[in-house]
């Protein structure tokens, strides 16, 4: 095609001091080697591509109130008779009037953009021994109902058929040599099944996305990969059977789908991508293959009926998010050696039992993603979370039916937040191998009793790690915790005794802020700091017993609100000390009668041994 787009500067000065702007106009002019007329009598423009073989294609038309189209299979010119073999780039791109289009048997290839936006074109007829289709040819085509696509058509261009919104019977040949299926049926409402062709390799990235009506999609075994929301949106679609082929399912590739309640996954199944299936609210059991070695971000969150999923012996890890907002999914089993990042099981009200394997890792920061190290796997893509800011989150927030969690040893870290606002949670157990109980790990569990620790490790308890556990009424802490973070305990109403094992190290704010039923609290020998405001709220409290010799930091307020100036004397608050060690005490910034605050209404009392 011989065509030129002339740009048209225009400046336009407004007068009295408004300004002044430049205007482009595109212009868009045609050159062409010649005209002739149809049999109906309309003007085709031609250009001639082979002089020699007499062979031309049709670059539009000089009307544009054509309601119907028909191209001639050959064309006179200065006496020589040219066969008509294609239909050009952009050749009647948005004309508005065409209803029906007949192209002549001659044709091999219509171009770009050829009948893009030709908003009322309902028919059109395509011979066989066309054998390419340009990208977007029929794009945004509304009133186009069915069309065939001959044996012939071997290639085809990107979103060929993405927009038209009435289009509901396709026929695709059974073989297509090379075939870009980028949005190739993209917002096509009215399509119900499609059958791709034999020897495809790809489905594009959002090939059928936003085909509501669609119900049956089939996929043949030639099929090696499924790009990024290729079904999202399909509201309808009902069943999948994905090819034995397929290594990956790609980010949002079924999204929204809210009608899907089964898919078959094929053998050879890698990874499941970021939001593969999230929102797929009909979506009920799932079977993972053997194959299956990582899950990505947010892949299942939203699947409300999802009741049951198996999560197989070689899956590595799974991502944040993952099962967030299952509502229906009441037991998982997470197999050894699995990651299990943030928010994974979020907000799953009815899950009632967990069992974390010996080896499973639970961190709470995006930056332990745990990859696997197997290199023949990354060339396939890892599923790596974008660099994120130091957010925590948690695993099984709000999961308020979860009654029952094991977690075996091998498990190193309980993340922020995993376990926050579990309500019917009991009791746990934390293995010996834990090192961290993370920021707001058991926040508010309500019905959480009793919590034991396994001997023989050592443990830091964050900040706020138990606070609100309002029925919490003992402790276990064997030898495994080295530190207490601020508020780790605060507002636990119901706990009475608290001994801390002797490797705790030291002690931050408001750990018991608000326990008002607390009785007595031992503090070991190694401390050697505690934090502010530590027994505020603590009406209880009668008996203190610190075991070092030496006393420990304190800040003046440490003891604030422990005593309230009214009490009788025999109600004061008694601190027992080692023996020898009560003059140190009394001179001590923060512990005598001399320091600042409320801790000189505290008695003292003696033990014989620091060890006691």
């Amino acid at each position: 095609m011989k065509r030129i787009v002339l740009i048209v500067m225009m400046a336009c000065v407004a007068v009295e001091g408004y300004g002044r702007w430049n205007n482009e106009i595109e212009v868009p002019i045609y050159f062409y080697d010649f005209e002739a007329r149809n049999n109906d009598g309309v003007t085709l423009q031609y250009d001639i591509t082979d002089k020699e073989r007499g062979e031309v294609e049709c670059i539009g038309t000089s009307g544009y109130d054509e309601h119907v189209l028909r191209i001639p299979e050959s064309v006179r010119h200065k006496g020589k008779i040219y066969t008509v073999t294609g239909v050009d780039d952009m050749a009647f791109e948005g004309r508005d009037s065409l209803i029906s289009v007949e192209l002549p048997r001659t044709i091999k290839h219509i171009g770009v953009d050829a009948f893009r936006r030709c908003k009322k074109l309902k028919n059109i007829v395509l011979p066989e021994g066309v054998r390419s289709i340009g990208s977007s040819c029929f794009a945004d085509c509304k009133s186009l109902e069915r069309i065939v696509i001959p044996e012939s058509v071997n290639e085809m261009g990107e979103s060929v058929f993405c927009g038209c919104k009435s289009l509901s019977s396709l026929t695709m040949p059974k073989r297509v040599r090379n075939c870009d299926t980028y949005r190739m049926f993209a917002r096509c409402e009215s399509l119900e099944a499609v059958v791709l062709p034999d020897g495809i390799k790809k489905i594009g990235k959002q090939m059928f996305e936003g085909c509501d009506r669609v119900r049956r999609v089939g996929i043949p075994e030639s099929v090696v990969t499924v790009e990024e929301s290729a079904f999202a949106g399909c509201k309808q679609l009902e069943s999948l059977v994905m090819p034995k082929s397929i290594r990956r399912i790609d980010n949002g590739e079924f999204k929204g789908c809210v009608g899907l309640k089964s898919i078959e996954m094929g053998d050879s199944l890698h990874e499941i991508g970021w939001e593969a299936f999230m929102g797929c609210v009909n979506l009920s059991i799932i079977e993972l293959p053997d194959s299956v070695w990582g899950i990505g971000r947010e892949a299942f969150a939203g699947c409300e009926n999802m009741k049951e999923i198996s999560l197989n012996d070689s899956l590595e890890f799974i991502d944040n998010g993952v099962f967030d907002g299952c509502n229906s999914l009441e037991e998982i089993i997470i197999p050894e050696r699995t990651y299990v990042d943030v928010w994974a099981f979020g907000h799953c009200e009815r899950l009632r039992s967990v069992k974390v394997g010996g080896g499973s890792r639970i961190p709470g920061r995006y930056e332990d993603m745990y990859v696997g190290d197997n290199p023949e796997r990354v060339k396939y893509g890892m599923m790596m979370p974008p660099p994120a800011p130091p957010v925590y989150g948690g695993m099984f927030t709000e999961c308020k039916l979860l009654e029952y969690v094991m977690l075996c040893d091998g498990i190193e870290e309980i993340p922020a937040m995993a376990f926050a606002g579990c309500s019917r949670i009991r009791e746990i157990d934390i293995p010996r191998t834990v090192k961290m109980i993370g920021r707001k790990a058991f926040k508010e569990c309500h019905g959480l009793k009793e919590v034991r620790f396994i001997r023989n490790g050592e443990c830091v308890i964050d900040n706020y790690a138990f606070a609100g556990c309002d029925s919490l009424e003992r402790i276990e802490f064997g030898r495994s915790v080295s530190s207490i973070g601020t508020a780790a305990f605060c507002g636990c109403i119901r706990l009475r005794e608290v001994v801390w094992p002797d490797s705790v190290k030291a002690i931050g704010n408001n750990v018991f802020t608000g326990c008002k039923r607390l009785e007595k609290v031992t503090i070991p020998e190694g401390v050697s700091m505690i934090g502010e405001k530590m027994f505020t709220g603590c009406d209880s409290l009668r008996s203190v017993y610190c075991m070092s010799a030496e006393p420990p930091i304190i800040y003046k307020d440490t003891w604030k609100g422990v005593y309230d100036g009214e009490r009788r004397k025999a109600e004061r608050v008694t601190l027992y000390v080692p023996q020898g060690s009560e003059r140190r005490y009394r001179k001590a910034e923060g512990w005598g009668k001399a320091a600042a605050g409320e801790a000189r209404n505290m008695r003292f009392g003696r033990i014989k041994a620091a060890r006691e």
